[in-house]
């Protein structure tokens, strides 16, 4: 892609962009706006802030489904210590 094209931008969902922003959404763009070191357009500022917005929706979303003690993933993790090897593998 040229540098002179330029990338379109989708509009944020109408109900997260209708949200009022909080105080943690504006400290969160100021720190980002901080580490970028430009000053961003107002599209770009208003994307960003609604990204934030849905995943800190997503996220108190997430924290309402009960789990149960035995909830975890189906697979674990679980390390080869050295010397060991995968049953069935040559490495």
């Amino acid at each position: 892609m040229s540098p002179s094209r330029e990338t379109p931008r989708p509009e944020p969902s109408a109900a997260v962009a209708n949200e009022p922003s909080s105080p943690e959404v504006e400290s969160i763009l100021a720190l980002l706006a901080a580490q970028v070191g430009e000053p961003w357009e107002a599209v770009d500022r208003r994307q960003v802030a609604s990204a934030i917005k849905r995943h800190r929706n997503l996220a108190a979303a997430m924290r309402k489904v009960p789990l149960a003690n035995g909830d975890e993933p189906s697979l674990t993790f679980a390390p080869l210590y050295e010397g060991e090897r995968v049953a069935g593998g040559d490495r």
